[in-house]
Parts: C-alpha cells; structure tokens; sequence
C-alpha cells in the first residue's frame, strides 16, 4: 500500500491479509464475464469482504449490492467522503490534506502524477489507518512522497524532451491520462506513441484524448502477443480517428525513435496503449 519509514529504531513489515479489503471505482468492460451491472460486477468484488473486518471504500458511489453485502456479514464499510477525506490545501499548492474524525495529516503530492492518485493515496492511508498498528504521521509523508510504480507516468527528460510511459490501454485510464496532460501542459507539442491490442477498445481511447495530442505516431505489437496486430491492421481499427493518418512503424522502438528525432526541446513524448508497449520503450 504505502512505502513506510523504519518506526522507532525497526523496520515495520506490514502483511495485508485478505480479511481486510478495499474496493474502488472498476470499469465494467473489464469485468465482462461477471455481468453487466455495476451492481453485479459489485457483488463479485465484495466477496473480499470478511465478517468483523474493515471493507475500505474508494468509491464515492459505492453500488447497493457492496454496501448490502458489508452490512450482512458485519463488515466495517470505510467509505471516502463519509469516513475520510481528502483534500487539496488551497494556500499550500505542494500538499494535501487527509482527514477522518480526530486526525488530519498533511501529505506532500504523490509522484505518481495522475490526478486519481490523490484518491488512490487516501485510499490507502485509510486502509493503513484501519490495521492495529500505530504508526506515526511521519510514516504516511514517507510513504506518499517515495511511492512510485513503473510505467505510471513514468517520465525521463532526454535531450530537452520529455518522454512520458503509461500503460494506460482503455478508455477510463486515457480520460485519466487527458485530465494530467491538460494539467500539466508542455511548452512544445505532445507527440504520441500509440500501440495497444487488437481487443482494446482503441477508438474510444483516442476520443477520450482529444485536443491533448499534437503528432501520433502508431506501432504493431505482433510479435509481443497473440492478440496483437500489425501496425497496418492496428491503423484500420483507428479509421475516423484522429490518430488515423499517424505515422506507421512495425514495433514500439522504431516508432519511439522516430518521435525522438523529430520533437523538439521543450516537447513531450507520450508512450502508451499496453502493457507490452511500456516495456519496449523502458527496454
């Protein structure tokens, strides 16, 4: 959940059994197989729920059938914007405030940049906060301020441009990666590296990314998985799209090196679209 500073002299090791549980806000397409409800894709995930443990909510909404399913078996539902808040600290543009009934804690900004993190963060404090265990305010600071994940906006900064990798491959992480680039605009235009597998739903993560890129540049995974494609048959699925007209490369390298060459200081390099695209440009 949270990299923790030593505490009082010892390494604190925490072990997050699965009688405590911490559900979120899920894209349904993802869940295809357990139904075609929010309601029911929510039932499933409250099976992780246990009687007389805390049920860590990060949802603002949380469906009826969770809620339902905590209060049945006696699980303590932890909701965000009822149990605990979060905050940003309006005089103070570097931190944000967490808070629940008797204790705030003023936090640094995560580096991981996306504007869900603040969420992710407080989800996690609470989770951390609902343990047996004391642990000092400094703890959270630490843990806020060194957690980082790769390719979750991994950025580097090469020859002036920065080159920016995110695994981001549906349509609920390309609205999340949109709200960052229009927060945090580039001097230079924003380039993309576009590839992703042949059962995403690629047309809708371009529309969610409209007006934030300048150039696309579009890559074939077919070599990295069964479900990948050509950089032709990838192009064929973005018709009608504003990446459709990208320029064509057979893999993510070729792709990443041509962007390379042609941005300029001050532009930005968005890499993006898979699991497998990430890790060609980190290779």
């Amino acid at each position: 959940l949270l990299h923790l500073a030593p505490v009082q002299g010892r390494r604190l090791k925490v072990v997050v059994d699965a009688g405590n549980g911490m559900a979120g806000h899920t894209a349904p397409a993802v869940f295809g197989r357990l139904g075609d409800t929010i309601e029911l894709i929510g039932f499933e995930k409250a099976g992780i729920a246990r009687a007389w443990k805390p049920l860590v909510l990060g949802d603002d909404d949380p469906p009826s059938s969770v809620l339902g399913h905590a209060y049945a078996i006696g699980a303590s539902a932890v909701r965000i914007g009822c149990d605990f808040f979060f905050e940003r600290i309006e005089d103070d543009p570097g931190h944000w405030r967490w808070r629940e009934i008797g204790c705030e804690i003023e936090l640094p900004f995560p580096q991981l940049a996306a504007p869900v993190q603040l969420r992710n963060a407080a989800v996690a404090i609470a989770a951390l906060r609902a343990l047996p265990v004391d642990l000092p305010q400094a703890a959270f600071v630490a843990g806020v301020r060194d957690a980082r994940t790769a390719a979750r906006l991994q950025r580097f900064l090469r020859d002036g441009v920065e080159i920016v990798v995110d695994v981001g491959h549906n349509p609920q992480a390309a609205r999340g990666l949109a709200a960052w680039l229009r927060m945090s605009p580039s001097d230079g235009p924003t380039h993309a590296v576009f590839a992703a597998l042949g059962d995403k739903d690629i047309v809708s993560v371009i529309a969610a990314l409209e007006g934030t890129i300048d150039r696309w540049w579009l890559a074939g995974l077919a070599d990295a998985s069964p479900r990948g494609l050509s950089v032709d048959a990838f192009a064929e699925r973005l018709a009608g799209t504003a990446a459709a007209d990208g320029d064509r490369f057979p893999g993510v390298s070729e792709a990443l090196a041509a962007a390379r060459r042609e941005a300029t200081s001050g532009a930005r390099i968005l890499v993006f679209g898979s699991f497998h695209t990430a890790a060609a440009a980190l290779d």
